[in-house]
């Protein structure tokens, strides 16, 4: 028998017996697997409940995917954010579960006057809407058709290094100087589980510019709001057309898409034309095998005037999607007016599509003057705002990137699903720094939509960044599978995938990406960083020097200096170092690219304070002018470390509260970055025991950056606990691909691990250490800190 109580939290009452769930009183209309899934939880407050545990509590005696699980933690979330405190209510522990963290206050439950005991009874009048959605919620989850994903997916977000360590994609920023924001040239299918469409250019007779490129653009995202369509980009469709002998400018139409289609292994052709007869139009749009040319579907639709349009275009490529054979169950949930909600303005379509044109072949300046313009013409088009966005991100400018997708993500209920989840990612990843929030999103991105090879390969990177390197590898070579499946190559994905086999360690398997990617000619700047590092950790100085010459006179050439001058700096040669991070300063002058560079630079005067150059540090510092424009990046906490390091503690602890101020929801800055500002401090002010326990909540993190392990290490050496301090140095040791770019770190490592040895009395094994260290940095500057008190303090151990 069920339980008869009330549970009460954050203004909400859950009834199990009833299986309602109300706030204040009305009903809130939830799925039955969510509400099994929030009563689980609630009966289980303040516990970290594992995934596998809550897919066998919701789902008994049923495989399923974690991908269900991750889409009815996000219904759960979304159903309690009438409070404000959804995202905090149910709180995701990466990569391991979740945690109701809401007060709860168990109130016995009264049955009404006349009831037999242990039995609820509704009045008719009380019954006004229903409280729980049934849905077929099987234990597959999918539903009528819709595809299936194998395995966990997500949308591809470069970062422009958040952090020394990490480097998703060293340079470029959104991937959108490739692609369009959702991929459209990149989306793959899956064989046999959703189809692929052409399509060709409007045929339009009005005589009416305004229609050109606009019309296609809208049906080209009504069709991909659902996860049945895969729509071929025009840029992968242009290929295939060049491939076909036309010229890159030619009509996509007639019997030439028909052939490309083909080419492109796609199943459906769809063909629309609009033509005016008096002041009114007529939409038609047809829809074809590309196989044999056999005719799948035909709609016709009329408009009494211009306004009208885009209504008719909707509703034809609506009915269109039905006859290709999506189930009603997706019609249903997928079918939301796009622009016709939005805007009202078809010139403000119009520049919305020519912006996106040239969005998607990097003229980012004016692709961002077209979307401001759409944006007067209606202010309320929340897809532009973001779309502005990433333009902004791309020419570097924060401030109005964070201003106008805030815009869209007011507005985000305005959007089809697809969309409302891409401007969440974006809002969260570049004005929350949610980490939670990010993972989350991508989560349900992916498992909504599945065929989405970039988004597939973000949720690798962000995978990658938190050091869940075994999964980030496996996304990033399911996604490459699933581009070469259908002839198309992303070179960012192999990117991903070669970073990641990397940072595990498993150099040869991320070689192997390299090498693929370079025979297909989509090598890019920042796969051959992966390469140089990896020579770097090899010792390998042909390779680098290789890897330097590829670099010559292209606009990566910066990148790769700076990355070998890290890897110079990693082995102690700090005046190579200089030379080459000076080559590199110019050679990003030279390509207006200094701004790339900045990440990195900020990360070298704590590298040296590390090293025992405190005043080279200092200098440098004080140098970097730069620095400031980095105060809303991870980045810019580099610098307020190596600050705390060299002494100014009022300095660094003012800069680390303003950054905290600045981003109170940002999970790595305020679980992290600052608790590390504020180690240092302690460290510094002998209080070792004090740094452990700021830096206790940082070890979750611990694998994407090798600061947690090895702060870690100084404070439990420094507070006489050598067996813990010489833990976390292993750690350091055992995992020298995490460093991204290099750095002195894992030697240094050795050093303290030889002194903690030293203390536990374990004289040979430390003596291995120390020359372990000094094996490592044998061609190193003689003159460094570090190296002459290494030498001391061995000369000592065999003293003894």
């Amino acid at each position: 028998m069920i339980e008869q109580v009330l549970i009460r939290f954050e203004g909400y009452e859950l009834d199990p017996s009833a299986r309602t769930l109300k706030r204040e009183g009305r009903p809130v209309v939830i799925k039955p697997k969510t509400f099994d899934l929030l009563l689980y939880l609630a009966e289980h407050p303040h516990e970290l409940v594992t995934k596998d545990r809550l897919l066998t509590a919701v789902w008994p005696n049923s495989f399923v995917e974690e991908r269900n699980l991750s889409q009815h933690v996000f219904l759960l979330r979304k159903a309690l954010a009438a409070s404000g405190h959804g995202e905090g209510i149910v709180v995701t522990v990466p990569g391991k579960g979740y945690q109701f963290t809401a007060e709860l206050e168990r109130v016995p439950k009264l049955a009404p006057h006349g009831a037999a005991e242990g039995l609820v009874i509704h009045s008719v009048q009380s019954i006004t809407r229903v409280v729980v959605e049934e849905d077929e919620d099987s234990g597959t989850g999918a539903e009528d058709g819709i595809a299936e994903a194998g395995v966990r997916q997500a949308l591809v977000l470069p970062n422009r290094r958040r952090r020394v360590w990490w480097a998703a994609s060293a340079v470029g920023g959104l991937l959108v100087a490739a692609g369009a924001w959702l991929g459209w040239n990149r989306m793959q299918p899956r064989v046999g589980s959703h189809v692929q469409v052409v399509i060709a250019d409007f045929e339009n007779s009005t005589g009416d510019a305004t229609f050109d490129h606009t019309l296609n653009k809208v049906v080209q995202i009504d069709l991909q709001q659902s996860p049945y369509f895969t729509v071929v980009g025009e840029g992968r469709l242009r290929h295939a057309m060049a491939l076909m002998g036309r010229k890159a400018d030619a009509p996509i139409s007639g019997e030439d898409v028909r052939e490309a289609c083909q080419r492109l292994n796609a199943q459906v052709v769809l063909t629309p034309a609009i033509a005016a007869i008096g002041s009114s139009y007529v939409v038609t749009m047809s829809a074809y095998k590309c196989l044999d040319g056999s005719i799948v579907g035909a709609r016709r639709e009329d408009a009494d005037s211009k306004a009208g349009v885009l209504r008719a275009v909707e509703d034809a490529t609506s009915r269109i999607r039905k006859d290709v054979g999506e189930s009603r169950a997706s019609l249903k949930e997928f079918d939301k007016p796009l622009y016709l909600e939005r805007t009202t303005s078809l010139d403000a379509l119009k520049a919305y599509s020519e912006g996106h044109r040239q969005l998607d072949l990097g003229k980012f300046e004016d692709a961002a003057r077209l979307f401001e313009h759409a944006i007067e013409l209606d202010p309320n088009f929340a897809i532009a705002y973001a779309q502005l966005s990433t333009t902004y991100y791309n020419l570097g400018d924060n401030r109005r990137d964070k201003e106008n997708i805030a815009k869209a993500y007011a507005m985000r209920d305005t959007v089809d699903e697809r969309e409302r989840l891409y401007i969440t990612y974006r809002y969260h990843w570049s004005v929350t720094g949610d980490l939670h929030a990010v993972l989350d999103t991508l989560d349900v991105w992916t498992a909504t939509y599945p065929q989405d090879t970039i988004a597939m390969a973000d949720l690798a990177s962000n995978l990658t960044w938190i050091g869940q390197y075994s999964d980030a590898a496996a996304l990033a070579a399911r996604a490459i599978e699933m581009d070469d499946a259908n002839g198309t190559s992303n070179g960012i994905i192999y990117e991903m995938a070669a970073r990641a086999y990397k940072r595990a360690g498993m150099y040869d398997k991320a070689l192997e990406y390299y090498n693929a990617a370079v025979q297909r000619k989509i090598d890019t700047g920042g796969i051959h960083t992966v390469a140089l590092q990896i020579a770097a950790l090899r010792h390998d100085e042909q390779e680098v020097a290789r890897q330097i010459a590829w670099s010559r006179g292209t606009a990566d050439e910066g990148l790769i200096l700076q990355d070998a001058g890290m890897a110079a700096l990693a082995d102690g040669r700090v005046h190579a170092s200089e030379r080459l991070f000076d080559e590199a300063a110019s050679a990003a002058r030279r390509d207006k690219t200094e701004d790339d560079l900045a990440a990195t630079a900020a990360s070298r005067p704590r590298m040296l304070v590390e090293m025992g150059l405190t005043a080279q540090a200092r200098t440098l510092l004080n140098s970097l002018s730069g620095l400031n424009s980095l105060s809303g990046h991870d980045s810019y906490m580099d610098g307020v470390f190596t600050t705390a390091e060299i002494g100014d503690a009022a300095k660094a602890k003012a800069a680390a509260e303003m950054r905290q101020k600045e981003s109170p929801q940002d999970t790595l800055v305020n679980v992290e970055y600052a608790p590390e500002v504020n180690a240092a401090l302690a460290l510094r002010a002998g209080k070792p025991a004090d740094a452990v326990e700021l830096m206790r909540a940082a070890e979750q993190y611990q694998m994407h950056d090798p600061t947690v392990a090895y702060l870690r290490g100084q404070a439990f050496l420094a507070a006489g606990k050598p067996v813990e301090a010489e833990t976390e140095f292993r750690k350091l040791i055992e995992n020298p691909g995490i460093d991204d770019p290099l750095t002195p770190l894992h030697a240094l490592a050795h050093l303290n691990l030889a002194r903690a040895l030293a203390q536990e009395r374990k004289t040979e094994d430390a003596r291995v250490e120390y020359g372990r260290f000094l094996e490592m940095w044998k061609t190193a500057d003689a003159d460094l800190p570090a190296l002459k008190q290494a030498r001391t303090e061995m000369a000592l151990l065999k003293a003894r």
